[in-house]
C-alpha cells in the first residue's frame, strides 16, 4: 500500500508491501528506492505538495501518483511501458548512421541495441567511455561504425531510476558510405586542379560562377561572372576561363563568332580581367611560352586560334572540327585534339612555334594513323611524362615528336573511364568510372587493385595518401575522399582483345 511516514516532523514516502514481487519507486528526479527495507536513503527528501511518484511493480506494472500535501492521489496505472514505434535508420557518412523513433508516454530515456544481422543477438550500443548509450530524446547518431558497414538497430523505452524497460522496437538498418565526402551544392561544367596546392577550380555554367574548393578542408570560395563560364585551364599562377556570349551552334560560322576569356589571379582568387575574342570558345589550353589556344565550339569545320597572353592579340589560326577538345603536351610544343561529333572519332596533333601552327592551316595539324580501327571516347589525357595518350574508351596511344609513330596504338586497358589521374613517382595511375576507381601499374598497364565509390565518378585526382573523386549521388555532386589504404585486390580475369603494340 502506498502511504507515507513522518520522521522528525517531516513526511516521507513509504510503501507497505509483504508480497513476493520486486517493487521500486522514484520521487521526482531526486531519489529512487529499490529495497523496501530501506526506504530512507541518504538522498531522501521530505515530501512537498506536487511531488510525483513513479512505481514499478513486478516486471512491467507502473503506478503514477502525486502528493497533495496530506496524501497520494492516483494519476495512472499502466500494465507496461509501451514499445517505441517507427524506428528509422539513415546513412549520414562513412562512419555515422542516424536513428529516429516516436516518443513513448511516461518514458524518460531510451536504450539502443544493435546487431550485425537482422536476427542476431542485439547488444547494447556503448559510448566512447564504454558505457551503454542512454538517450533522453528520440534521435541519435551512431558514429562508431566502420566504412561500408551495415548495422541493425532496435530501441527500448525506459523509466530512469526504477529499472523499467519496454520491449524492443521494430528493427531498422542502414549501411554507411564507403568514403568521407564534401558536398558540392552546385552544377559542375569543367574542373582543373592547382598543380601544387590541394585546390580545385570548378566552373558552373548555369549559374555563371567559378568556384575554388580546398579538398583537404572543404573550404569554398566563389567568383560571380557576367558571362557563362565553360572550360578552364591553369598556367603560371593564373586561371583562364572561357566565357560564352552565345550557345554553340553548327550554323554560327567563324565570321560571326564572339566570346571572352576571364583571367583570375590564383593567389588571391580575384578577377584580374576579361578579354573579348573573335571566336566561340569551346576548349582552351596554354603553352609554356605565353600563348593561349582556343578551339571553336561552332561552325562545323571551324578554327582554332592562338592569342598572346600579355595582350590577348590574335596571333594565328588553323582549321579544326567544331567542339573538339584540346590538350597541351607537357613536354613538346604540340597540341593534341579529339573530335566529339564525328564518326569515326579522331585524334589529331598540331605542332607549334611561338603561337604559330607549323602544319598548313588547312586541313590543320595532322591526323592519327587510324580511321575507325580503334573506338575512341571524347575524353583523353596525356600522361605527365608526355609518353602516352590515354583515351576514355580504355585505349593507350603513343605521344612522340616523330610524326610517323605519333598517336600509334599501344595497349588496351580493357575498361573505359571517365577520368584518369597519375602517380608516376610510385608508378601508378588511376581510372574512374561508375562506382569504382581502378588502380594500374604504369610500367606494364596491368590492374593491381580498385576502390569503391558511393557515387558515379566524374573526375579523379591523386593526392599523397588519398584520392579525391567528384561523383554524382542521388542527383547531387559530391567530392569523395578515398583512403589509399582501403585498396581491394581484384580477382584475376582474362581480358579479351587486349593488344600490346609499339612498346
Amino acid at each position: 500500500m502506498l502511504s507515507s511516514v513522518t520522521v522528525n516532523d517531516s513526511v516521507y514516502a513509504k510503501d507497505y508491501y509483504s508480497g513476493g514481487e520486486i517493487i521500486s519507486y522514484q520521487i521526482n528526479d531526486s531519489y529512487a528506492v529499490h529495497d523496501l527495507d530501506d526506504q530512507m536513503p541518504k538522498q531522501a527528501v521530505p515530501l512537498a505538495a506536487g511531488d510525483s511518484l513513479a512505481m514499478v511493480y513486478g516486471d512491467q506494472f507502473q503506478i503514477f501518483a502525486t502528493w497533495n500535501g496530506s496524501g497520494w492521489e492516483l494519476d495512472a496505472i499502466n500494465d507496461q511501458l509501451e514499445t517505441p514505434t517507427h524506428l528509422t535508420a539513415s546513412t549520414v557518412s562513412n562512419k555515422a548512421i542516424a536513428l529516429q523513433w516516436n516518443p513513448v508516454a511516461n518514458a524518460d530515456q531510451y536504450h539502443i541495441y544493435y546487431s550485425a544481422t537482422p536476427t542476431g543477438d542485439f547488444v547494447s550500443l556503448k559510448d566512447q567511455d564504454g558505457q551503454p548509450v542512454t538517450v533522453t530524446g528520440t534521435t541519435y547518431v551512431d558514429s562508431t561504425n566502420l566504412p561500408h558497414t551495415t548495422r541493425y538497430y532496435v530501441v527500448t523505452a525506459a523509466k530512469a531510476g526504477i529499472g523499467m524497460e519496454s520491449g524492443p522496437s521494430n528493427v531498422a538498418f542502414a549501411t554507411t558510405y564507403y568514403n568521407a565526402r564534401i558536398g558540392l551544392d552546385f552544377e559542375i561544367t569543367d574542373v582543373v586542379r592547382h598543380p601544387s596546392e590541394p585546390i580545385l577550380y570548378i566552373t558552373d555554367k548555369s549559374n555563371k560562377k567559378l568556384y575554388r574548393i580546398n579538398y583537404t578542408t572543404g573550404e569554398k570560395d566563389t567568383i560571380s561572372l557576367a558571362l557563362a563560364p565553360e572550360s578552364l585551364t591553369y598556367a603560371d599562377g593564373k586561371i583562364y576561363v572561357s566565357l560564352l556570349k552565345a550557345e554553340h551552334s553548327s550554323y554560327t560560322f567563324i565570321e560571326q563568332q564572339q566570346g571572352a576569356i576571364a583571367v583570375v589571379d590564383a593567389a588571391t582568387f580575384t578577377l584580374a580581367g576579361t578579354h573579348d575574342i573573335a571566336i566561340d570558345p569551346y576548349d582552351i589550353a596554354v603553352d609554356r611560352s605565353g600563348h593561349l589556344y582556343v578551339a571553336s565550339g561552332s561552325g562545323q569545320w571551324t578554327k582554332i586560334k592562338s592569342y598572346a597572353l600579355n595582350t590577348f592579340a590574335e596571333i594565328a589560326s588553323s582549321s579544326i572540327r567544331q567542339a573538339s577538345y584540346i590538350q597541351m603536351h607537357p613536354v613538346l610544343n604540340k597540341l593534341y585534339t579529339i573530335t566529339t561529333d564525328t564518326s569515326p572519332r579522331d585524334l589529331s596533333a598540331y605542332n607549334l612555334t611561338n603561337g604559330q601552327y607549323v602544319e598548313p592551316s588547312y586541313p590543320g595539324g595532322y591526323d592519327s594513323p587510324y580511321h575507325g580501327e580503334y573506338n575512341m571516347a571524347p575524353n583523353f589525357t596525356i600522361s605527365p611524362d608526355g609518353a602516352y595518350i590515354f583515351n576514355g574508351v580504355g585505349s593507350v596511344f603513343m605521344a612522340t615528336s616523330n610524326k610517323y609513330d605519333d598517336m600509334k596504338y599501344v595497349y588496351g586497358l580493357g575498361q573505359a573511364f571517365t577520368d584518369i589521374a597519375f602517380d608516376l613517382p610510385n608508378n601508378k595511375f588511376y581510372t574512374a568510372k561508375n562506382n569504382a576507381v581502378q588502380v594500374y601499374d604504369y610500367n606494364n598497364f596491368t590492374q593491381t587493385g580498385f576502390y569503391h565509390l558511393d557515387g558515379n565518378a566524374k573526375y579523379v585526382f591523386n593526392y599523397t595518401d588519398q584520392l579525391f573523386v567528384i561523383s554524382a549521388l542521388s542527383g547531387k555532386n559530391i567530392l569523395e575522399i578515398v583512403e589509399k589504404d582501403a585498396i581491394e585486390v581484384p580477382a584475376p580475369v582474362g581480358v579479351s582483345g587486349v593488344q600490346l603494340d609499339g612498346m
